[in-house]
């Protein structure tokens, strides 16, 4: 099935059910603004609010992040009373009302991952990298000090020399130094549309000039799921490709979050 148009009035997806709709969503910069200190960002209230108004209706939500799954449940709720799907380290971890998954490498490169974060505590942190300990994956955050990307990028290119099941994720805000999953967001999305059963459409939100075109390239491939694509655009170079694949974009998270209820908008309606 080809991708549908895109349609703010969100009337084409009359042609499924609720329950047959899968609504997913990055976390960071798309449902929770960016902010200097990542532990303290927080989602919009008005897009958890969207997401509970979906969840009500018979829609499947799903958050896919970088981030821990039980960062997810902590910001989010537990899954079994949300009833949201958490999706986190990018495909690595599954926290569902229904089932939980979690790549036995994450557990296994836990020891090398706390070595790392030591490490980076003592060498990078003095400098003004801001260090961030998933457990099973470290984050060196230099958003608000692009000078220190060199370093960075020394440190995570070491690393993965050191430990070879350890890979390197980058961008201009991040680094991330995690086990090598072989798994990545639009693989996890598609496990989830399988065990799930009867998808026949998926809204996908994100902003991740990686990750998330990955998504977009997996969905766009579907010939029995209709997709529409919406990019979190925040004026970034590296976010041209994702956004030339994008059915439209948004601003900034608060027009994220409009989104979200305008689906649910068209979604109560219909539904009534």
């Amino acid at each position: 099935m080809s991708k549908l148009p895109p349609r703010r009035d969100w009337a084409w997806i009359a042609h499924s059910g609720p329950h047959q709709i899968i609504v997913a969503c990055d976390n960071d910069g798309v449902l929770s603004p960016f902010v200097d200190d990542p532990l303290a960002a927080r989602p919009l209230p008005e897009a958890v609010a969207a997401l509970r108004r979906l969840v009500a209706v018979g829609v499947r939500v799903a958050i896919v992040s970088g981030r821990r799954a039980e960062y997810l449940e902590d910001r989010y709720g537990p899954s079994a009373e949300s009833r949201m799907t958490y999706i986190g380290m990018a495909g690595a971890e599954i926290i569902s009302p229904s089932y939980s998954w979690t790549a036995p490498l994450a557990r296994e490169m836990v020891p090398a991952i706390r070595k790392l974060v030591e490490r980076a505590s003592a060498i990078l942190a003095p400098k003004g990298i801001a260090i961030e300990d998933k457990v099973v994956s470290l984050v060196l955050h230099h958003r608000t000090a692009p000078e220190l990307i060199p370093l960075a990028l020394s440190f995570a290119a070491e690393s993965a020399i050191a430990y070879p099941n350890l890979t390197v994720s980058h961008n201009t805000a991040v680094t991330e130094i995690m086990p090598d999953f072989k798994i990545d967001k639009g693989i996890a999305l598609m496990e989830l549309i399988r065990r799930v059963g009867g998808i026949t459409s998926v809204i996908y939100l994100g902003d991740d000039p990686a990750n998330d075109e990955v998504v977009a390239d997996t969905l766009h491939g579907q010939d029995d799921v209709s997709s529409v694509i919406v990019t979190v655009a925040h004026g970034q170079l590296e976010q041209r490709s994702l956004v030339a694949k994008s059915d439209f974009t948004v601003p900034d998270a608060a027009g994220a979050a409009r989104v979200l209820n305008e689906v649910a908008d068209h979604l109560e309606l219909t539904s009534s």
